[in-house]
């Protein structure tokens, strides 16, 4: 009932609904997180801080909101006390694939690509495929100049998701940090052909910086790109960027 009124937008509504689902059973996760969801979304974190350790209280190893706990403290700048909830979630919960990447995703942007790689290949067999380990491993691989591997883990992600552009630019990405220029082109002009408007300009910057550092080639690349997407905003930012250096 409660998730019927928030989707309705009767958040007065739904907000009693969930409160009486916590009275009658303290620590309930569903109620506790979703007003949790409702403090942040009133800049009240103190609130929110409140209903998660209710959980917790019940259900110390509750995953999702052990993750939503260390989103908090790295919402309030505790980077440290969120590392530590990311851990715990971690190590309380060995088959769950959710924090482990969630980890790695938080080393990664701590600058400790290293640490995420091991994080990220210490997830369970059974995951090995799912979409998300992969682009978190190979952003990691290629954080971590472990070229090779970035390139065996985005390929295997686009097998995964063909029909990602994401993907195809992340696996371009991998190729141009290894020279190989021809595939990158094509993975990328892969990516613009599904959604020609998720590209960004430093993507395409990403892969005209993999090229030899002559000019000539640079805007030839360019060039080749506008033959395709002649009036794409983003390969007319890169022209205007090349043209400038």
């Amino acid at each position: 009932l409660a998730i019927a009124h928030a989707g309705k937008g009767e958040s007065g509504k739904a907000r009693a609904a969930f409160e009486e689902a916590l009275q009658k059973e303290p620590g309930n996760p569903s109620a506790a997180i979703n007003l949790a969801s409702m403090a942040l979304n009133e800049d009240d974190p103190d609130t929110a801080r409140g209903y998660y350790e209710q959980v917790l209280a019940q259900h110390p190893d509750h995953a999702e909101t052990l993750l939503r706990m260390a989103s908090l403290e790295s919402r309030e700048g505790n980077q440290a006390a969120a590392r530590a909830r990311l851990q715990e979630a971690v190590e309380k919960n060995p088959g769950a694939l959710q924090p482990q990447v969630a980890l790695g995703r938080f080393q990664l942007q701590a600058g400790e690509p290293l640490q995420a790689v091991e994080t990220l290949r210490g997830a369970p067999e059974r995951y090995a495929g799912h979409p998300a380990l992969l682009a978190v491993l190979g952003e990691a691989q290629l954080a971590a100049s472990e070229t090779a591997n970035a390139v065996t883990t985005l390929e295997r992600l686009v097998e995964t998701q063909p029909a990602s552009a994401q993907a195809h630019y992340r696996l371009a990405s991998a190729y141009g940090a290894g020279r190989n220029i021809a595939d990158a082109k094509r993975e990328l002009l892969a990516g613009m052909r599904i959604d020609p408007d998720d590209v960004t300009a430093s993507w395409l910057m990403t892969m005209v910086s993999s090229l030899q550092s002559e000019m000539e080639a640079k805007n030839a690349w360019v060039e080749e790109l506008k033959g395709s997407y002649p009036e794409h905003p983003q390969v007319l930012d890169l022209e205007a960027q090349l043209a400038l250096k």
